[in-house]
């Protein structure tokens, strides 16, 4: 499989630029929370910012890759295993936060008391320890020097280095992680969606109408889209062929995997889209001469 100069730059722009669209609504995300006293204080909220931190991580090494692309080249070896050092890891503690945050709306909805045991206050700290384990575990097991996952620039694509004996280990524990994970974060907003549905009555119409809404998108978006793309991931030959179109089409499939999250809570979540909304708004600026100065010099006042 061969591509031309002018494929790797289009592909290697593409993915610069997708990766910056989708690093923008975490951003925007993330400072809406974090200005907001009240919204930081809440679990369900922490665990955003927390999730954030991980769509960025892999977003910023996906946005680097786009120059290998353009040069096709990944420059210091070392340097290239850092990156997969970085993103797989990452990726894993993702889909280890998402199965937290769903448990932990679960239990707010079902099980209040066993919500207060499990999330009360400084309990979070010892879930994010939880799930930094695993990003430590995987980030060693790929600075090992018995697996490596690496950016492949005339691929499009990443790939395992199979000569290394524990790559191939590595992916299959990655594999049943990332599967596992994801179906049990859906069985868990299936047990959500089941609770706000037995509880309707306590809702008015449309109250009910937007929370079942929200579940509905939140769960069913998130988890089939993942869900699509770890599978098609570790099993592609299955359906698709071994092609560059192919590779190439489940990489950005990945970089678009950073985006899906913050957008889609920004869709559903109004609280989220009104901090975001007054926070862009307060970023826009007028210039307004002032009598008493040179007219070189400028007031900016915000609005």
């Amino acid at each position: 499989m061969t591509s031309s100069s002018s494929d790797d730059m289009i592909v290697g722009y593409l993915i610069i630029v997708l990766s910056v669209l989708c690093f923008i609504p975490n951003v925007v995300i993330m400072t809406a929370i974090y200005r907001d006293k009240e919204l930081r204080t809440l679990n369900s909220y922490k665990l955003m910012m927390f999730l954030g931190v991980f769509d960025m991580s892999q977003l910023v090494v996906h946005f680097t890759t786009g120059f290998f692309n353009l040069f096709q080249n990944v420059g210091h070896p070392i340097f290239a295993k850092c990156l997969g050092v970085v993103a797989t890891p990452s990726y894993i503690c993702y889909v280890v936060i998402t199965i937290v945050l769903a448990f932990n709306r679960f239990t707010q909805l079902a099980c209040p008391k066993i919500d207060g045991i499990l999330f009360g206050p400084g309990k979070l700290k010892y879930w994010m320890v939880f799930c930094l384990s695993f990003f430590l575990a995987f980030a060693l097991a790929l600075a090992s020097p018995w697996a490596t996952i690496h950016y492949v620039p005339e691929e499009w694509s990443w790939s395992y280095d199979y000569s290394l004996t524990g790559s191939k280990t590595i992916q299959m524990v990655e594999m049943v992680i990332e599967l596992g994970g994801i179906a049990v974060s859906f069985l868990i907003y299936t047990g959500v969606f089941v609770v706000l549905w037995h509880t309707r009555k306590r809702f008015t119409p449309s109250a009910k109408r937007a929370a079942d809404l929200k579940i509905l998108i939140q769960s069913g978006v998130i988890t089939a889209y993942c869900t699509t793309l770890n599978f098609m991931w570790h099993n592609y030959e299955l359906i698709l062929p071994d092609s560059l179109g192919t590779y190439c089409g489940l990489n950005f499939m990945w970089i678009l995997n950073g985006g899906v999250n913050p957008i889609v809570y920004v869709i559903v979540n109004a609280a989220i889209r009104r901090k975001a909304t007054v926070r862009l708004r307060s970023k826009r600026t007028t210039s307004k001469v002032d009598p008493g100065r040179p007219h070189s010099q400028t007031v900016f006042t915000v609005h």
